[in-house]
Order: C-alpha cells, then structure tokens, then sequence
C-alpha cells in the first residue's frame, strides 16, 4: 500500500512539471497520453499489491494450536465442576444430550465431532457470548459457530 501512495506523489510531480513548461499543443497532448499511461500503471500496479495482500499473502485468523477438540477433552478429564462451570451441565448430563442427538439422527459433520457440535450450542447458551468470542475460543469460522447453534435449535 506504500507504493500506492509514493506512485500518486510520483505522477503529481510529473504532471506539474509537464505542465509548466512551455510546450507546444502536440507536446502538451504527448505528455498527457504519457501522464494517463504512467497513472494507469500505478494504479495496476496498487490493485495487484492489494489482490495479494488480500487474497495471496493471507494470515491465518483462527491460529491457536488448542482447538476445540483438545480443549473438550481435557475438560472432559478434569474436574467435574470445571466442565460443569463451562458448559453448564455435568458430565453425564453431557454425555445423554450427545447421545438424545445421535438417536435424533444428528452425525459428526465433515470437520466436528458431534461432542464438540453440542458443546459449541451449551457454551454459547452459558455464557452468553458474542460469535465471535465463541469462534475465536473454539478455532472456527462465524459462520460455522452461527450454523451450528441453529442446527442443534431446529432438531429440538
């Protein structure tokens, strides 16, 4: 985005110098074709920097090396009311709920397992949390947070 901004200083320079010297109408109308030439090299050039910026050179929003997937386990091992405290049943209660939904016909999807599925819907009921809170604590997009709430919502 730098170049962007020393290219448009670049061609204001050379416009104002184009136009103030004396120039006869042929070479006046040369150095405009040549300043339109020069500005639309720029700004191809800026849409290129910011296509790679954007769509190239991505980072990576949900990077945490602890997913969703290892966080429920171990809460899963751990203390009853640590588990209890996060997702606002006990263990059990977790454990019939998962299996009240397999008899429903809900499966493990492409990238969730059916656990992680009803503890995204419990935590997000518990605690109250905005999606973007909740994605960013259990590694997945907004979307897929929103669908999955609204999945376990329409089965009950």
């Amino acid at each position: 985005m730098l170049f962007l901004h020393y290219s448009l200083v670049v061609c204001v320079s050379l416009s104002f110098m184009h136009l103030t010297h004396k120039t006869t109408i042929t070479d006046h109308a040369r150095c405009q074709r040549q300043l339109i030439t020069l500005l639309m090299a720029c700004l191809a050039r800026s849409a290129v920097e910011v296509y790679a910026h954007c769509y190239i050179l991505k980072c990576p929003y949900h990077d945490s090396p602890y997913c969703s997937e290892i966080w429920l386990r171990d809460l899963m091992k751990g203390h009853p009311d640590r588990f209890c405290g996060q997702f606002g049943v006990h263990k059990h209660v977790f454990r019939c709920l998962v299996t009240e939904l397999q008899a429903l016909s809900m499966a493990n999807s492409k990238h969730l397992t059916l656990d992680e599925h009803v503890a995204i819907f419990l935590y997000s009921a518990v605690s109250g949390l905005s999606v973007q809170l909740i994605s960013e604590c259990f590694q997945h997009s907004f979307s897929t947070i929103s669908m999955l709430v609204l999945a376990i919502i329409i089965v009950w």
